[in-house]
């Protein structure tokens, strides 16, 4: 299935974490926490934290930018159910290059070989350049990485491949779906200053 175009940069989930619990303990050793997030929009996200590369407890108050795959849904459904009540629109396969928002347009015009954009090795130094400095950990896509992204009013989640097959089951790329998450995953998380709330 083709990509949903992107035409404007996508942005992450940010929130404050409210808490940090074991989750996961195995003969007295935690292999997993649940962090519990609370987004602006007046949610709260329950995320499973396995094999995040900082220390998870550390985290509890800070607010910050998060990559989370949404990694199983609860319910999926074209219609609103009781269960299913949040709205999100499957984008398909993306790059990226479609989360900074100085790099899509000079992109989008390289894709369509369009004006001065034609210096590619200058393109990529500066998409390395510019997701090296993106987040304190590296942001955790591969330059030009292709990943199924899905998005909502919290910010965009990246999918699992059991997400991505319940959404095509019953969802074409582009289409609005109501859901209700089982597993959201946090694969990083990037503090933000408290006055970009």
């Amino acid at each position: 299935m083709e990509p949903f175009r992107i035409v404007q940069a996508l942005r992450l989930p940010v929130g404050t974490v409210q808490a940090v619990a074991p989750s996961l303990v195995h003969q007295a050793k935690v292999y997993a926490h649940e962090v519990t997030v609370a987004v602006p929009q007046g949610h709260t996200l329950y995320l499973d934290a396995r094999q995040i590369p900082i220390d998870v407890t550390t985290l509890t108050g800070k607010y910050g930018e998060m990559v989370i795959y949404l990694t199983d849904f609860e319910l999926v459904s074209l219609e609103p159910t009781p269960e299913a009540v949040v709205l999100g629109r499957y984008l398909g396969l993306q790059i990226s290059v479609v989360f900074f928002p100085a790099l899509l347009t000079r992109y989008r015009f390289i894709e369509a070989r369009i004006g001065d954009y034609e210096d590619i090795p200058a393109f990529q130094d500066d998409y390395a350049r510019v997701s090296a400095a993106y987040h304190e950990l590296g942001f955790p896509l591969e330059p030009y990485e292709e990943v199924p992204l899905f998005y909502t009013d919290f910010g965009v989640f990246v999918l699992g491949p059991k997400a991505v097959e319940q959404l095509e089951a019953i969802a074409q790329v582009g289409e609005q779906v109501f859901f209700s998450p089982r597993v959201f995953s946090l694969v990083s998380f990037k503090e933000l200053p408290a006055s970009s709330k």
